[in-house]
């Protein structure tokens, strides 16, 4: 049987490359890489390429560790992506290891090093606004006052780059 290896496609690697080189980072090798990850302690980004759609790729930004399944109310996060869904093309969701993240999806041919990075740079902006909404969010949710997410999506005005507008 032939052994067949993966790898990312050549518009991907290529646009990994000119952020090497954009960043300053142009000895770092790239050469069968599947992606691209980052860490922005707490959070952790990772670019690779869309698994679904051909020249497109995927931004990905850890936001928050979720302990306890049942913590998280979905109507929350639902609440969140429709205030959200004027504004920008990210989208908050719960991962299968149970992270909150944010995720984006971009045309690899539309996008340069400069606009890569800066995608990185917004996706932890928004991943630690969205991380302090959260924070903001399980305060009042023990408090018989509080509506379901209400409280913390008005609270957003008061963080300085929050999620729905950086």
């Amino acid at each position: 049987m032939e052994e067949t290896s993966i790898s990312a496609p050549p518009d991907f690697v290529a646009l990994i490359e000119a952020l090497a080189v954009y960043t300053g980072l142009s000895d770092m090798s790239v050469t069968g890489a599947l992606g691209l990850v980052f860490e922005a302690d707490p959070h952790t980004v990772r670019v690779f390429p869309h698994p679904g759609r051909a020249h497109w790729m995927l931004t990905e930004v850890e936001v928050a560790e979720l302990f306890d399944w049942e913590q998280l109310p979905h109507e929350f996060l639902n609440q969140l992506n429709h205030a959200a869904r004027l504004e920008h093309s990210w989208v908050a969701s719960v991962g299968e290891d149970r992270r909150l993240v944010l995720h984006g999806a971009h045309p690899i041919a539309a996008t340069s090093a400069a606009e890569l990075e800066a995608l990185m740079v917004e996706g932890i902006q928004r991943a630690e606004a969205l991380a302090t909404l959260w924070r903001s969010f399980m305060k009042t949710e023990g408090d018989e006052n509080a509506v379901l997410a209400t409280a913390a999506i008005e609270e957003a005005s008061e963080v300085p780059v929050h999620f729905l507008r950086v």
